[in-house]
């Protein structure tokens, strides 16, 4: 059975609408994110701060779609987090870059699940308190157990508790 030439036109027609369509709309959603990146960072920072005793703060941030391909990652550069709110004294922790991986298709359904997470440079000062309880503990206003963590932190990442 033979297609028609004016009916091949069509099927080809409505194909290449519907991948222009497609690459639009991509386009459009990537020229959202990039536009809008500062303003997502500064407001996903301030609703932590609402949940910390501490302060956290991101001196810039961008949007990098190859650094853990196929994962869209937010790099985060110049993070910090004070011990309180006024930012008094030197930071419980300072990193030069986060990257923070998460899944494009998560992304677009609405799941912010963090996939990957990637800490270079930087210190963390963790002080055992006369009460017990660690300094990073109080300033991010958490509950402390003896419990194990539910995840398994792979061996090349111990580093992120140590000065590096």
């Amino acid at each position: 059975m033979r297609i028609s030439f004016p009916a091949k036109k069509r099927i080809l027609r409505i194909l290449i609408i519907t991948v222009t369509s497609f690459l639009a709309l991509v386009a459009i959603a990537a020229i959202i994110l990039f536009t809008q990146q500062k303003r997502i960072t500064a407001m996903a920072v301030a609703e932590l701060n609402k949940q910390f005793k501490g302060e956290l703060s991101v001196d810039n941030s961008n949007i990098t779609l190859l650094k853990n391909f196929p994962n869209l990652s937010i790099a985060l550069h110049g993070v910090r987090f004070y011990p309180d709110k006024q930012r008094h004294g030197q930071p419980l922790y300072e990193v030069e870059h986060v990257y923070v991986g998460f899944s494009l298709p998560g992304l677009l359904r609405g799941k912010y699940h963090v996939r990957r997470l990637f800490i270079r440079g930087g210190y963390v000062e963790l002080v055992r308190e006369r009460n017990g309880r660690f300094n990073i503990v109080e300033a991010k206003n958490m509950e402390q157990t003896s419990e194990p963590p539910r995840r398994r932190i792979p061996p090349r990442s111990t580093s992120t508790f140590a000065k590096w």
